[in-house]
This record gives structure tokens, C-alpha cells and sequence, in this order.
């Protein structure tokens, strides 16, 4: 029993340092894109927005590359064209991505969106409408593409937005469909039955929305929820805090009033060598520098009295002493 005890934590332990070793091969290769196509780490004192844009930077930061594979593989296909317009496309698509990267890591995530999206519908509408021959049956697994731009939303702006995505996209698939270049099939099927084109596109559509929406939505609330409660912890640490400095300014304030009593109590005892020992920073401290201010003045004073009153026993004294001189010269026979 011992020995499966041990084995069981060996194993355990192996599988832990195996997860450490693999989550450190990621973590390291991440690190280092996240800081060429990333915006920089938000401070501490960021807002929730800021730090939202920083996460969807990192987002986008990793979408992107799935992207340029993309397109990569799109160029692949139209390599084969001898259409120039869609021999084209996907070399200004990748140009394009490099500066979005750039935009993105400077941190104008936003606007490095719009320019993908951009980029997404453009490129996709201008490829479907030069296909040569147009749509068939045969090729019009294609529309299925234009889900991308739902997969692509979600690392640059919030869930919300993919109701904007969702609209943009059937507009598209209609747009193709209706106006854009298709053999017979194709126009026999839109006339006849319309829907056995438009139906499992736009169901396709509608279910990726629906999970990516789910998805991104529920990320959004438990990072609301993650920092409200940081705002929580922190109000209650600066209120902790707010205790704290009043009850040591309380207790201050207590030894500051008896220090005061106690100078008045020698004062007014006739110690007029005590000073208030309070300091500078002190709550009372001006307080405490008027009366140790009142009390050397009275000391001045009293010290001046009593050379006053010194000066009078002596002159009593020199008085004195000449009456008697004067007695006793008088006393004198002469």
C-alpha cells in the first residue's frame, strides 16, 4: 500500500514538473512575440479599458499570424490564376498585416481592427467576385470563408460587436450571390430554391457567432467580475489604511494634549525650565511651539525680576549700611 502511495505521488510530481517544463517551452517564445506585436503591460493603475485594449492586443497579436497563413495558403491557390487582381490580393493582404502588427503593437488596437476587417471584407468580396467562371456548385463551398471575419472581431473588440460582423457578413454572401458572377445552377437554384444556398451558409454564420459570442462574453464578464473585485480589495485596503492613519493621529493627538497638560501642570508649579517635547510633525506642534514660546518669555521675565529684585536688596542693603555708618559717626564724641 505504501509503495502505491509512492508511486502514485511520483507520478504525480513527474506529471506536475512535465506541465511546468511544457507551460515554460510556450511561455517563453509567447513572451518574446507578445513584445515585438503587442502593446506594452498596463501599469497598476490602468483602467479596466486599458487593460481590456492591452488583452485584445495580445489577442490580436496572436490571430494575426493565423491570418498570414491564410493568406499564404489563399496565394498558393491563386498562383494558378492568370487573373493579376487575384495574384495580387494576397501580397498587399500580408503588407497589410505587418502594419496592422505595427499599429497593434504601438497601441492602437482599435484601429488595427478596423484595417483587418477592412482588409477581410475587401479582399474576400473582390476574390469571390474575379473567380473565373463565377460561382458553381462545385466552388461555392468558398462562401464558407466569410466566417472569418467572426473569428477575427472577437481579438480586436468586444463580443458585442460581432452582431455588426454577423449583419456585414450576410450583406456579403448576398451581394455575391445576387450580383456577382455564377453559372446556371447557380441562377436555376437562386430562382427555384433559394434557400439550399443561403441556408447552411448562414446557419454556419450564425452558430460560430453564437459560440465565439458565448465565449468572448462570458471571458468579458468574469474579467468585470475579477475587477470589480480588485476595486473592491482595494477600497477596502485604502479604508483599512484611512483607520489606521486616523487612529494613529488619535493616539498621537492623546499624547500630544497630555504632553501639553503635563507642561502646563510643572508651569504652573514654578518650573519654568519644562518645555512641550513635542516634534515638528507633530498635529499640535504649533500649539506646543506657542506655549514653549509663552513659557520662555515668562522665564525672561522672571529672570529679569529677580535681578530686579536683587538689585533692590542690594541698594536696601548699600542703604542700610551707610544709615548705620552714619549713626555711628554721629555717635562719635567729638
Amino acid at each position: 500500500m505504501e509503495h502505491k502511495r509512492n508511486v502514485a505521488s511520483s507520478d504525480k510530481n513527474w506529471s506536475d514538473s512535465s506541465n511546468a517544463k511544457n507551460q515554460n517551452l510556450w511561455s517563453l517564445p509567447l513572451a518574446w512575440w507578445y513584445r515585438l506585436a503587442a502593446p506594452p503591460e498596463p501599469s497598476m493603475s490602468a483602467t479596466f479599458s486599458q487593460r481590456e485594449n492591452a488583452r485584445h492586443g495580445k489577442l490580436a497579436a496572436i490571430a494575426m499570424p493565423i491570418f498570414i497563413v491564410f493568406l499564404i495558403a489563399i496565394s498558393q491557390e491563386t498562383n494558378t490564376s492568370h487573373d493579376i487582381v487575384l495574384a495580387v490580393l494576397p501580397l498587399i493582404g500580408l503588407i497589410s498585416c505587418f502594419w496592422i502588427l505595427f499599429l497593434n503593437r504601438n497601441g492602437y488596437v482599435k484601429l488595427a481592427g478596423v484595417l483587418a476587417l477592412f482588409l477581410l471584407y475587401a479582399g474576400g468580396t473582390i476574390s469571390l467576385l474575379k473567380i473565373p467562371g463565377g460561382l458553381t456548385p462545385g466552388s461555392i463551398y468558398m462562401l464558407d470563408y466569410t466566417i472569418m471575419p467572426d473569428l477575427l472581431v472577437i481579438a480586436f473588440f468586444s463580443a458585442n460587436s460581432l452582431a455588426v460582423i454577423v449583419g456585414l457578413s450576410f450583406l456579403q454572401v448576398l451581394v455575391v450571390l445576387v450580383y456577382g458572377p455564377h453559372d446556371a445552377a447557380i441562377t436555376h437554384l437562386l430562382h427555384t430554391a433559394p434557400m439550399e444556398i443561403f441556408f447552411h451558409i448562414y446557419l454556419l454564420q450564425l452558430l460560430t457567432a453564437i459560440v465565439l459570442y458565448l465565449w468572448a462574453r462570458s471571458t468579458e464578464n468574469a474579467l468585470i467580475r475579477a475587477d470589480r473585485a480588485e476595486e473592491i480589495i482595494a477600497f477596502e485596503r485604502r479604508e483599512r489604511a484611512q483607520q489606521d492613519l486616523e487612529l494613529e493621529q488619535k493616539r498621537q493627538l492623546d499624547a500630544g494634549i497630555q504632553e501639553i497638560l503635563q507642561t502646563h501642570i510643572a508651569v504652573a508649579n514654578g518650573d519654568l525650565n519644562v518645555r512641550a517635547p513635542l516634534h515638528q510633525d507633530h498635529v499640535l506642534w504649533q500649539v506646543a511651539a506657542s506655549l514653549n514660546n509663552l513659557i520662555s518669555r515668562l522665564q525672561s521675565l522672571s529672570f529679569s525680576e529677580r535681578e530686579h529684585q536683587q538689585h533692590i536688596q542690594k541698594e536696601d542693603e548699600r542703604k542700610n549700611n551707610h544709615r548705620r555708618f552714619e549713626h555711628t559717626q554721629a555717635s562719635m564724641p567729638a
